[in-house]
């Protein structure tokens, strides 16, 4: 076993002498089974690294949203008719070279227009916050809540009333009053 060594005493359980020797069995042949472990090779055309990068996972999961109907978000995009332009489709090169690299590691892909597809045109990197404010059943925009502001900095009125004009939890307002939601795009 290559320099590994467990000892087992009878004191133990058959289930763990077992797990304790399928574990030996691993570390002494685990060179061997990782050295014939096949590199993943995306598309044809892009150097063996690129499986496992943040873009590509971005690009396979937008693929699995938008084409395999047992996804777990599958009422949002299968189920709506959302697909992927066939040049992003078929290749991650086309989609590396339309879209570039994500400007950090939290970046995401984010489509301009919900109920369009995932093309070059209706497409950017996004943050966690803009694509917030992106979901289908916002009812805010940037301007909305500038003017939520000016009508509270107004006075004589509260916070159930704007959010009864506007169509908003009260709760929601005055996270806007206080700047913590909406302040800059």
């Amino acid at each position: 076993m290559s320099g590994h060594f467990f000892f087992m005493s009878s004191e133990k359980s058959t289930d763990e002498r077992r797990r304790l020797a399928r574990r030996a069995r691993y570390w002494a042949n685990r060179d061997r089974i990782l050295s014939q472990r096949k590199p993943v090779n995306v598309a044809g055309q892009w150097p063996d690294k690129w499986g496992a990068t943040l873009e590509y996972r971005i690009w396979r999961g937008m693929k699995t949203r938008c084409y395999n109907k047992k996804s777990n978000c599958a009422q949002h995009y299968y189920e709506r008719g959302i697909t992927v332009c066939d040049e992003w489709k078929n290749s991650f090169a086309t989609f590396i070279k339309d879209m570039g690299l994500a400007p950090s590691r939290r970046s995401s892909i984010d489509r301009k227009d919900n109920n369009l597809g995932y093309a070059k045109e209706n497409c950017r990197w996004g943050t966690t916050r803009s694509q917030a404010r992106n979901r289908a059943g916002i009812k805010l925009t940037y301007e909305l809540a500038e003017e939520i502001r000016r009508v509270y900095a107004g006075g004589d009125t509260t916070h159930r009333h704007l959010a009864a004009r506007f169509g908003v939890c009260s709760a929601n307002i005055s996270l806007i009053v206080n700047r913590k939601r909406w302040d800059k795009a």
